[in-house]
């Protein structure tokens, strides 16, 4: 006894240590639970009190067993029943260790019967007694691992581990219960009380396991899934909730056509909703969705969360992410689903109108609220419910749509999920099922959106006929990057060729690299270019092609633009505005031009005379509007100007010096850092806020036109130079405010560096020796 307690305590320490370093738990390894039996009492219910015996079938993996380790986490094990017989076991924090007498070799089973009051994270998961429910949410967004059916049941609590229930209730006799899977019993108890037996015999991991009690009432009804199998339809409601909640739900049938049709057959045996009193969102419960009572008291207004839930029964609970790393997989492929949702039922500007908003947000905040410019896949588990998860992972699909094809990308899901149905995978596993669904080669795809950070941006910089060749044209392009250093390889851009006249022809080309060229044939003569203007890519750019018309202020606000047309027009304009979210370009000397965004404008027919722009700046970190030049606009206003230049080979000049072209309208202040540039009739080109770089004060300076950023900076992003100084001798480092050395300038590409060691937030100065010229002093601001 002493010698296996001292084993326990050693492999408890190991999977303890384990689930802190590794995102893989090798347990699914050793021991497979195939189905778990759950007898619960939730009679004390009042009290927050459950008491269970959990019935565990499994099997040894690869060798026989003699002890087994699962998850409790909160719960008191009362006893471990084997064969009738009393096994030892140590609890040990979130940890049961029980000892197996002898080695098992085959499929076996053991009883643990146990009770208290399940945990809840103080933020969302857990298990919940509130207003007369109870119910469990089976992940929690603080905790790590997430999973958390841990907090109510006794099991391997991970993504890899799929099992069958049962689910035993005895509840209060006035109350009713929801699980997962099919109604067996439902009855009365000598004892009075209630007892009802639900089971499930499809596949899943632990967190989507469900069980809710509560004053419900039943609306049910049935659907016919595409593959002829009639599927029952259960939405549980308290009384006075089922008028509301059938109002909220009453496209639920038109989602699950749609969701067939695009994903492929509906898997599990029911669709299911149980309203209950949840705050911060809902949850996919394999057959049994946690849904809040507040979003179906709504109506319509919280319908894209309905049916989010429901495509989880494609993305997640039938095909689950292997790690939380992954989780773009379950969430991103959920937020498409939303969009495709409402492209079916509604209409490709609907559509459109998410993915822009959803765009739109992420290249302003996403890398602030999380932290980071995360790739997809690897996303740190501290952010695993982010935007980076959710609204990037839609974002990139997005994209992922737009290389394959709509017929070969919705086919490529269905076969993918087909072949992956009831079994867990990662990135690499689904663009292997895409690629062998589609014939495609996805490498390229998956190496630049889903395992690289930030965004690409891909501009059409010049064009030129082919000399002695009648309508060839060669079109050079420039990449740009936004939160990356990656350049793309292979992107299939949509190029639209714009005449003198406004007549247009489009044409795909691949690009590659940070500067391509490639040749097409037209039967045109193009006066301006522009890529994705069909928004097919997640670039980094927000755009608005529309056709405006009679007077006053017309926002355009993807793009950050507000046009006001004079009084009196009668002529419709078409104007393609964009706000491109990243460095611009070229250079000007004695001027720091914003790393983080600049304007493009192209107006084929112009705009009427008396047309004003206003450009608007937003140097906060905080605000609907900030984070937009924080980077640049570090101290006061009085020394930004406005620049333009009218097409991407011609040099930026400044514009805001001549108030007959622009005026400076700061805000109350020069130094809160909101204000506007305003045009008067604005002209084609691109447009960028700068600073002048102030002279004379050795901390300021950018002697020989160098220019570093971003910055301020932020301790993880690498520093990057712009300028001709700097050679491979070069001696670069940076002091405290009071001089002292604090870190020097490690190259890691030939215009990018990184602060060795990591600087504490704060400001220095960044300085150095180089054999060709002096680089002066800059201060540089260090944020968190």
């Amino acid at each position: 006894m002493k010698a296996w307690l001292a084993l326990t305590i050693s492999i408890l320490f190991s999977v303890n240590l384990l689930a802190q370093l590794h995102p893989y738990d090798t347990r699914a390894d050793e021991v497979d639970i195939s189905h778990y039996d759950l007898a619960l009492d939730f009679r004390s219910m009042d009290q927050s009190l459950i008491y269970g015996a959990a019935t565990l079938y499994f099997a040894p993996v690869s060798a026989p067993l003699d002890s087994l380790v699962l998850d409790l986490k909160g719960l008191t094990v009362d006893s471990v029943v084997r064969q009738g017989q009393l096994l030892s076991f140590v609890q040990q924090g979130e940890f049961l260790a029980i000892d197996l007498p002898g080695v098992v070799s085959g499929p076996d089973s053991l009883t643990v019967y146990y009770g208290g009051t399940p945990m809840q994270d103080p933020s969302f998961g857990g298990f919940y007694f509130d207003q007369g429910f109870a119910f469990n949410v089976g992940v929690s967004l603080t905790q790590i691992p997430h999973n958390y059916g841990r907090v109510w049941f006794p099991c391997l609590d991970y993504f890899i581990d799929r099992a069958t229930y049962d689910y035993r209730l005895t509840l209060p006799a006035q109350k009713f219960a929801t699980a997962g899977g099919i109604l067996q019993a439902d009855s009365l108890l000598p004892s009075g009380d209630r007892y009802m037996h639900y089971r499930s015999l499809h596949d899943y991991p632990t967190y989507l396991a469900s069980v809710a009690v509560g004053d419900f009432v039943t609306l049910e009804d049935t659907i016919l899934s595409q593959t002829g199998a009639v599927i029952p339809i259960v939405l549980a409601a308290r009384p006075q909730d089922t008028a509301s909640f059938r109002t909220a739900a009453q496209n639920l049938k038109q989602a699950f056509h749609l969701f067939e049709a695009s994903f492929g057959d509906f898997r599990f045996s029911k669709v299911g909703y149980s309203l209950v009193p949840m705050t911060g969102g809902a949850m996919e419960h394999a057959e049994n969705i946690a849904y809040p009572i507040l979003l179906a008291q709504s109506g319509l207004l919280y319908q894209d969360v309905l049916v989010h839930e429901l495509s989880h029964s494609w993305w997640g609970n039938l095909a689950t992410c292997r790690t939380a790393e992954d989780m773009w997989l379950n969430e991103g492929m959920a937020v498409f689903s939303e969009w495709r949702f409402n492209e079916l039922f509604y209409g490709r500007n609907r559509y459109m109108e998410l993915y822009r908003t959803a765009h739109k947000d992420l290249l302003q905040n996403a890398h602030f609220d999380d932290q980071g410019f995360w790739p997809l896949s690897g996303v740190p588990q501290q952010h695993t419910y982010s935007n980076t998860t959710y609204s990037k992972g839609a974002d990139f699909v997005h994209s992922l749509r737009s290389y394959l094809g709509d017929n070969l990308f919705f086919q490529g899901l269905r076969q993918a999920l087909a072949a992956t149905a009831w079994q867990d995978w990662d990135a690499q596993d689904f663009m292997l099922a895409l690629e062998q669904a589609t014939g495609a080669s996805l490498q390229d795809f998956f190496q630049d959106w889903i395992y690289e950070g930030g965004w690409p941006l891909v501009l059409p910089h010049r064009w030129t006929e082919v000399p002695g060749q009648a309508g060839s044209w060669t079109i050079e392009l420039q990449q740009f990057t936004r939160g990356r250093q990656h350049f793309c390889s292979n992107v299939p851009l949509e190029l639209t060729f714009f005449d003198a006249q406004g007549a247009t022809e489009t044409q795909t080309v691949m690009v590659s690299g940070e500067t391509d060229s490639v040749v097409v044939q037209l039967n045109l003569e193009p006066v301006w270019v522009i890529g994705n203007l069909n928004e097919a890519l997640s670039f980094a750019e927000t755009q608005v092609d529309t056709v405006l018309s009679g007077s006053g202020t017309k926002p355009l606000s993807y793009a950050n633009w507000r046009l006001d047309l004079p009084a009196g027009n009668s002529q419709n304009y078409r104007v393609i505005a964009s706000q491109r979210w990243t460095e611009p370009g070229g250079w000007k000397s004695q001027y720091q031009l914003n790393p983080q965004r600049h304007w493009a404008l192209y107006v084929p027919d112009g705009l009427p005379n008396g047309t004003t722009a206003q450009l608007y700046y937003n140097g906060r970190l905080v605000g609907n509007n900030g984070r937009l030049d924080n980077e640049l606009i570090v101290a006061g206003e009085d020394s930004l100007v406005l620049l333009y230049r009218a097409t991407r080979t011609q040099s930026w000049e400044v514009i805001s010096d001549d108030p007959n072209r622009c005026q400076h309208l700061p805000g109350p202040s020069l130094s809160d850092k909101i204000g506007v540039f305003e045009l008067s009739n604005p002209q084609s080109g691109e447009y960028v806020l700068a600073r002048r770089v102030t002279t004379g004060l050795p901390t300021e300076a950018q002697d020989q036109g160098m220019l570093w950023y971003p910055n301020p900076l932020m301790p993880n992003e690498p520093l990057r130079a712009k300028g001709s100084c700097l050679t491979e001798s070069s001696e670069l480092w940076i002091t405290d405010i009071q001089g002292r050395k604090a870190g020097r300038l490690e190259q890691i590409s030939p215009d990018s560096y990184r602060i060795v060691p990591k600087p504490l937030p704060g400001v220095y100065v960044l300085q150095g020796r180089t054999g060709s010229c002096s680089i002066g002093k800059t201060k540089l601001h260090i944020i968190p």
